[in-house]
């Protein structure tokens, strides 16, 4: 994969300047040496060097600084790249790694090429020189190596710290209790796959776990690849207020006025909840779902990401490439951004269409549309399965817990199907009951 040192150098450089509180963990892994660009040096110098003393960081200073200390001018440009209001991509302990290992990568070469040329001396001693490049080799290997802050007894600390703490750890509930028994909530950092065929109601359930988490006060982004907002909210309205969607989009249609103060009432209530943030914004790249989650994280604060639906992001960066690589290299990074931000992220995902003589058949996380990486990424998988053309009284729909990373999978929880309010109700949770797959 092509690696763009110039841009990593300025990128790092941006998202320090952005974020100072990560300097120090940042200074850890790099030095002023791992920047190939002389400019670059200098600017790292200032920004290490303000934060220390506790100065503020800002173009003025920052400029003045390389001037008096290194006679280098910044240009205008220079001031935009490092000042703009776009957040990185990545945050700056990802970009300090890749910078060290390609740093470590040209230094290498150097030393490769300078030996190269020593060993058509006349005379030369080989043994000597050899021993020499290996001891070098050597330290750039441990200066590779050494990034990590965290020895191996921090982290038996660590672990202790959080096994010993009598407080039990939740998660983002959804509106399914039966499921909360089983995951414990969505947690931080996990990866959450929600999958069913077609028009089963991927989005109902994931719109229905959006709302659960504002009830709760959480903070969510959500990625709508298919629906615009109008029908997204339409559904909340529907679900939370228990209103027939078909009488509120696309045209309101209640004439009762006992339905119009419930709908006026649910909109109030919707208003007063914690942000649900809908992007609906077209030819969303995965690149562009990791920039907007960083920064509404770091800008305003953020609980959790649903992501509707994963086949649905635009793969064209990656042209060329097989599809199955193309969404394996999606899912992973939509699982390293669950860790990076430290919240979970859900992600819809579209199960291969069934033929007529298996419309019956029970789907599983094997069938997940274009690629395996999905559940292999995947900490929890749940499967909706439910018939399509079912007509009785009282449709059902079952959750399929099929993978749980942190508790017991196989698990099979009935729902009731009210989709008409945009909505699955959990039935009361009865472990003897409880049927296993």
């Amino acid at each position: 994969m092509y690696f763009d040192y110039e841009k990593t150098q300025v990128e790092l450089l941006r998202a320090l300047i952005a974020q100072p509180d990560m300097i120090a963990e940042v200074s850890e892994n790099i030095n002023e040496e791992d920047f190939e660009n002389y400019k670059y040096q200098s600017i790292y110098k200032s920004i290490f060097n303000r934060n220390m003393d506790g100065e503020n960081l800002n173009k003025i200073s920052i400029s003045n600084d390389v001037l008096e200390n290194d006679a280098i001018e910044l240009s205008e440009e220079d001031i935009y790249l490092l000042f703009n209001d776009i957040t990185p991509v990545e945050p700056p302990t990802e970009l300090a790694k890749m910078l060290k290992r390609h740093s470590i990568k040209s230094k290498t070469t150097q030393r490769v090429s300078s030996f190269n040329q020593t060993i058509n001396t006349p005379n030369i001693n080989l043994i000597n020189e050899l021993g020499t490049l290996q001891d070098d080799l050597e330290l750039l290997g441990e200066e590779l190596t050494q990034q990590k802050t965290e020895t191996f007894d921090d982290k038996i600390n660590k672990y202790l710290e959080i096994v010993k703490n009598k407080e039990k750890k939740e998660g983002i509930k959804s509106l399914y209790p039966s499921l909360d028994n089983f995951t414990g909530g969505w947690l931080p950092e996990q990866l959450i796959t929600i999958a069913a065929r077609t028009s089963v109601g991927k989005s109902v359930f994931a719109l229905n776990c959006a709302l659960a988490a504002a009830l709760e006060g959480k903070k969510v982004l959500y990625f709508s690849l298919e629906m615009g907002s109008a029908e997204l909210i339409s559904r909340l309205v529907a679900c939370h207020g228990l209103i027939k969607l078909n009488d509120i989009y696309p045209h309101l249609n209640l004439t009762r006025e006992e339905d119009l103060v419930r709908f006026e009432q649910t909109i109030k209530d919707l208003r007063q909840m914690p942000e649900i943030i809908i992007d609906d914004s077209t030819n969303v790249t995965v690149n562009y779902i990791k920039t907007r989650a960083t920064n509404e994280k770091r800008k305003n604060g953020l609980d959790f990401i649903i992501i509707d639906y994963i086949q649905l992001i635009d793969t064209s960066p990656m042209k060329g490439r097989p599809r199955h690589e193309q969404i394996a290299e999606i899912s992973r990074s939509l699982k390293v951004l669950a860790k990076q931000l430290e919240v979970p992220v859900m992600i819809v995902a579209q199960l291969n269409r069934e033929g007529k003589d298996d419309e019956d058949s029970t789907p599983s996380m094997s069938d997940i549309r274009e690629s395996a990486a999905i559940a292999a990424d995947s900490d929890i998988v749940v499967i909706i399965d439910r018939k399509y053309r079912d007509t009785s009284e009282k449709p059902t729909a079952k959750f399929m817990l099929d993978k749980n990373r942190n508790g017991p999978a196989g698990k099979r929880i009935d729902v009731n199907c009210m989709l008409d309010k945009a909505l699955f109700q959990d039935k009361v949770f009865d472990e003897d009951q409880e049927e296993e797959f």
